[in-house]
C-alpha cells in the first residue's frame, strides 16, 4: 500500500479504470464500518503519501460482494435525492447513486467534518426514491 492513501478493493469482474465507475460499484457493496477501515500509524520511511515522515494514515474500503461468513449482502439501492439541503458554508454540491459531494470554501480547522455532521443530520428530502443526479450551486 506504499504510495497510496485509500484502496478500494472490488470484485473481479468490475473493470478498474481512472474515475467514478469502480468507486460507485464498491460502494453498493461496502457498509461504512464494517467494509471500511481506517489505519493509523508508523508507515514506511519511504511512503511519500504520509502526512508527517514514517507517520500516515491509510483508508480500506472492501467493494466486493460479501459472503455469508461475512455477514452476508445488505440490500441497499443507491438513490439520490432530488433537493439536497442547504447550508450557508457550503458553495456546491451534488449528489450520485450512493455518494455525497460537497464544495467547501475552508477558511477554519474542522469546517469539513462540522458541515458534513450538519448536512448528515438534516431529515431526508423528499423524493428520494430518485434515481437522478441533483446540483446544488449557491448564488
Amino acid at each position: 500500500m506504499m504510495f497510496a492513501k485509500v484502496v478500494v478493493v472490488v470484485d473481479e469482474e468490475v473493470p478498474v479504470k481512472p474515475g467514478f465507475p469502480a468507486l460507485l460499484e464498491a460502494l453498493k457493496h461496502a457498509l461504512p464500518g464494517r467494509d471500511t477501515l481506517l489505519l493509523r500509524g508508523p508507515v514506511d520511511v519511504l511512503d511519500h503519501s504520509s502526512r508527517a515522515f514514517a507517520f500516515g494514515g491509510k483508508l480500506v474500503i472492501d467493494g466486493t460482494r460479501k459472503l455469508p461468513e461475512e455477514g452476508g449482502e445488505v440490500a441497499f439501492t443507491p438513490r439520490a435525492h432530488l433537493e439536497l439541503p442547504e447550508d450557508p458554508e457550503v458553495v456546491a454540491q451534488r449528489q450520485w447513486p450512493g455518494l455525497w459531494g460537497v464544495v467547501l470554501a475552508k477558511r477554519r480547522p474542522r469546517q469539513a467534518w462540522e458541515a458534513a455532521e450538519r448536512l448528515l443530520r438534516t431529515r431526508k428530502a423528499p423524493g428520494s426514491g430518485s434515481s437522478s443526479s441533483p446540483t446544488r450551486t449557491r448564488p
